[in-house]
């Protein structure tokens, strides 16, 4: 199962695709190629979202 969600961080967009492999769930965000994972496809965009804020790489909030 894949979905796509789409961030918005001041008037920046991204997409972010999010794929299950075995028991957790991948979020990759296609601008920056970072990934992130969780126990659910919410718990995976989330931490990609805080890693994304902690590194600076573009989503400021």
């Amino acid at each position: 199962m894949k979905s796509k969600s789409v961030l918005k961080a001041a008037h920046l967009k991204t997409i972010i695709q999010v794929h299950r492999e075995d028991d957790v769930y991948i979020a990759v965000d296609f601008i920056t190629n970072v990934a992130d994972q969780g126990a659910t496809e919410e718990e995976a965009v989330s931490n990609l979202k805080k890693g994304l804020e902690v590194t600076g790489t573009w989503l400021k909030t």
